[in-house]
């Protein structure tokens, strides 16, 4: 249609002008360029992503919610004025791809017997997960008979195998059949079990077993480490006993460092020395022949004697001499005492007597009696002392082993009052005795002596005694686990320890392929026991995804038939080469619509895809399913191969061995079943 002058000259008039202020208006150049890294719903994990436009960003990242809504508005506001934004999906923890069929993970080992033995100062001991060659089932064939079901003859259960070890079998007894044999623990490694029953008192029972591998191929290996209870302190050894201790010293006990030892406690066994003295504090009275001995600090062997004192009560006149015509001066001098004193009386130019005007005190022996002045000469006199006190103490015979000082007791027929108190030497420390193990020593705790008043003592080595397991620890719970796996625990270190024995639990669920470069890393040749596809992306949305597949015998019954052409049926390149039914259809289905918002909404569609490896198309391209989804698919990763049974032969007649569904040439066959 063409328009005239006219026309315009009429649309003219029938405008309206506006004015309108256009320099807020921020235009989106590529030249703003911005990086964000933040939480979002869906798309690759650590890997740099460049997002032009908040439409792409919803695509490639999901839409906002409550967890992410921080990260995805600041996104979409940067690229409301640029269309340049390297986005980055941080990680977040236990994020996980959905998968077809959960992976069986490690997530919990059971200690179900500690064990006893094993050296709490070494590494742990190892723990070995087991997942080839486990006891699944035992099967009675014959019960036999004549079977008691008495603890002390029990029929026992055994495994004749070259190479497996640690199962536990235990039968069950009724009316003198075994009737079954349950599998308490399954070992693992067996190859060609072969089950022996003796004992019991019956005869001619027989069972087989058969056993499992519980990890799929091309599964992670789960690793579990041992945790030990630690041990108690058993001994504490000496380097150096020192010297010059009067007392115990205080020991003091310190863990190592990180250590969560506790409650140890020692005490120091001093060395122990002879008596160096006795003091006599209160000489008492009225003793007559005292004996000595001690009692306690101890030691033993020690002797002691008491030296008794008195005062003079008499001077007996000896010669009383010649000459004097006055009354000579008497002095007492010696026998260890002081002051008595005496004065002589003469008659006819002698001494007639001598009196004691002060018996003095402290005397152990009879003092001299000397006779001066007077004019006269040969005077002779002895002096004579009252011994009923203590003097002192002497100890004949030291003694050994005294660590404190001993109580002296006195002991007299006569006499009382007097106390006394011995004194011993010094010592070195004899040895640390440990009065409290504690527990859950893993370290050498440091163990000094202090105090006592000696010096130079110092510790060698320290014993800890043995240790059991406690916990362990699950370190990498692998993936491909389709049951739970058989745990072995290496030996404990003393021949009479007790081996651990634990079992463990796993839980199914999801892997985490964060990118296509940790797809290519570690799962682009299958990734154990999850079934053939893994959603794209860690994420909620994964859980919407179904996928389904068919080849030529499947497809008339299958649901999404109306979504394609035509059945699948042979390819062009299988054909050429002698192959038939390779083809097949995929559809992957947004099943719970968390994805489009509607539910079993079609999102992708591959026809004709090939099962076979090397297919590819007339023109060249790629067309085996897994490279063409790995390649295509916004939502799937390829994750394990399509169950099938492969037959390998040069021969082209060994074409007539595969069944329907296959896809054969002349060297192999794959038969394969969805």
């Amino acid at each position: 249609m063409f328009t005239t002058l006219k026309h315009y000259k009429t649309l003219f008039k029938s405008l309206f002008w506006y004015e309108k202020d256009f320099t807020s208006i921020v235009p989106a150049v590529a030249t703003s360029i911005g990086a964000f890294a933040g939480q979002f719903d869906w798309g690759p994990v650590l890997e740099p992503i460049t997002v032009t436009s908040e439409d792409e960003l919803v695509r490639r990242f999901g839409t906002p919610n409550n967890n992410n809504f921080p990260s995805f508005f600041t996104a979409a506001n940067f690229l409301s004025y640029s269309n340049n934004l390297l986005l980055v999906r941080q990680q977040t923890t236990n994020m996980k791809n959905a998968v077809v069929t959960p992976t069986g993970a490690l997530t919990e080992v059971e200690v179900v017997t500690a064990g006893f033995g094993y050296d709490s100062l070494s590494t742990p001991p190892a723990v070995a997960v087991l997942t080839d060659g486990l006891i699944d089932t035992v099967t009675v064939t014959n019960q036999g008979s004549g079977y008691v079901k008495n603890i002390s003859i029990f029929p026992t259960v055994t495994i004749n195998d070259p190479t497996g070890f640690g199962a536990v079998l235990e039968a069950n007894v009724s009316a003198g059949k075994i009737v079954s044999i349950d599998v308490i623990a399954p070992g693992a490694g067996y190859t060609n079990p072969v089950i022996v029953i003796t004992g019991g008192s019956g005869t001619g029972a027989a069972a087989t077993a058969t056993t499992k591998n519980v990890q799929e191929a091309g599964g992670v290996q789960p690793t579990a480490r041992a945790v030990l209870s630690g041990g108690a302190i058993t001994g504490i050894n000496l380097s150096s006993g020192g010297s010059g201790y009067t007392s115990a010293p205080t020991v003091t006990i310190v863990p190592g460092s990180g250590d969560s030892g506790i409650g140890a406690q020692a005490t120091a066994v001093l060395s122990g020395s002879g008596l160096t003295g006795i003091t006599v504090s209160n000489k008492g009275s009225n003793y007559s022949s005292p004996t000595i001995s001690f009692t306690g600090g101890g030691g033993e062997g020690a002797q002691a004697s008491a030296v008794l004192e008195g005062s003079v009560t008499n001077i007996t006149l000896i010669s009383p001499g010649s000459g004097y015509t006055s009354a000579p001066t008497v002095t007492l001098t010696g026998g260890g005492g002081s002051g008595a004193t005496a004065v002589a009386t003469t008659d006819g130019n002698i001494i007639t007597s001598i009196a004691i005007v002060s018996g003095g005190v402290g005397y152990t022996s009879e003092p001299s009696v000397v006779i001066t002045g007077g004019g006269g000469t040969g005077a002779v006199a002895d002096s004579v002392v009252d011994y009923d006190k203590i003097n002192s103490i002497t100890v004949t015979s030291a003694g050994t082993g005294y660590t404190s000082a001993p109580t002296v007791v006195i002991t007299d027929s006569t006499g009382s009052g007097a106390v006394a108190t011995a004194a011993i030497g010094t010592s070195s420390i004899a040895s640390i005795a440990i009065t409290s193990g504690g527990s859950g020593y893993k370290k050498t705790p440091t163990v000094t002596p202090t105090g006592g008043g000696g010096s130079g003592a110092s510790v060698g080595s320290v014993n800890v005694g043995f240790s059991s397991i406690t916990a362990i620890e699950v370190e990498e719970g692998g993936t491909g686990l389709s049951d739970a796996p058989a745990i072995l625990i290496e030996d404990p270190a003393t021949e009479n320890g007790v081996l651990a024995v634990a079992t463990a639990t796993i839980e199914t669920a999801g892997v985490a392929i964060f990118n296509g470069q940790y797809y290519s890393a570690n799962f682009i040749n299958g990734g154990g026991v999850t079934g053939e596809w893994a959603a794209k992306y860690p994420g909620k949305l994964g859980n919407s995804l179904k996928v389904s597949m068919a080849d030529r015998d499947t497809y008339e019954a299958w649901t999404y038939k109306d979504e394609f052409d035509a059945a699948p049926g042979t390819s062009e390149g299988a054909a050429i080469i002698g192959g038939s039914n390779d083809e097949m259809h995929i559809i992957v289905i947004d099943e719970k619509g968390y994805i489009s918002g509607v539910e079993n909404a079609v999102l992708e569609k591959y026809a004709f895809v090939s099962k076979a490896s090397d297919n590819k198309k007339p023109d060249g391209t790629n067309n085996y399913y897994k490279d063409v989804i790995n390649g295509r698919s916004e939502w799937l990763w390829w994750y394990w191969s399509i169950r099938c049974s492969s037959y390998s032969n040069r021969r082209p007649s060994y074409r007539k061995r595969c069944v329907s569904s296959c896809y054969c040439n002349n060297r192999n066959c794959w038969c394969c079943n969805f």
